[in-house]
């Protein structure tokens, strides 16, 4: 009965490595996808795409000059653009927060990225091609699960979320303006939360197409092998 037990031993140990290198596979491809989606996100194009299809908040945007200012208000959010539109002081304040908030992610993608590549090097090198394609696949997977638990949260109460998101990464209040400003008549909620879910169900497309991918590529490979 000894043999058993070694195999049941040997089989725990397996399955353990497989979940812990699931789980980084998973968080590290999170973390890669959401960064780098969010970019995507934050242009005058996509901006004034949506506030036209959702046809509210243009109020202060219509105009050349004020589409000028809201693409100013996204040049210095990406680029640190210097000059500013005549915004309050309050706007401008978290406006800095934001663009600091917004280069520690590009920090933090570039950092998971690096790992995740590295993370990839390391499992390929310990196991055989059809082994790390499926660890890879099963990873996606899994983020797919998260990302499937968060979208659905964030349709059922964007508020809460939204909220508890400003409390997290701003200081108390200072997120939080009169509706004639031109931060809140250009972003309103309803920008926010549909660009939300559009930013999540991007990331769940990518990760969906990891998944099918890196299982397929398994397939043919253990096939081949």
């Amino acid at each position: 009965m000894g043999w058993e037990r070694s195999l049941t031993i040997s089989d725990n140990r397996e399955l353990k490595y497989a979940l812990v290198i699931r789980f980084i596979l998973a968080s590290l491809l999170l973390l890669v996808l959401l960064t780098a989606n969010l970019r995507l996100f934050v242009t005058p194009t996509y901006v004034f795409w949506q506030s036209d299809r959702l046809e509210t908040g243009r109020e202060a945007s219509v105009g050349p000059e004020n589409d000028a200012s809201v693409a100013t208000i996204i040049d210095y959010l990406n680029n640190g653009a210097k000059v500013l539109p005549d915004l309050s002081e309050r706007e401008a304040v978290h406006l800095a927060d934001v663009r600091r908030l917004f280069n520690s992610l590009a920090r933090l993608s570039m950092g998971a990225a690096a790992a995740l590549l590295a993370a990839l090097v390391l499992v390929g090198r310990a196991s055989s091609r059809p082994d790390t394609a499926r660890h890879l696949a099963w990873a996606a997977a899994g983020a797919c699960g998260l990302v499937l638990l968060f979208l659905a949260a964030l349709l059922v109460n964007f508020s809460w979320i939204f909220t508890r998101f400003h409390q997290l990464f701003f200081a108390p209040d200072s997120w939080l303006f009169s509706s004639d400003t031109l931060l809140i008549q250009a972003f309103p909620e309803q920008f926010w939360l549909v660009t939300g879910a559009s930013w999540i169900g991007l990331t769940l497309v990518e990760l969906l197409t990891i998944a099918l991918a890196a299982g397929v590529g398994a397939r043919f490979t253990r096939a081949a092998n």
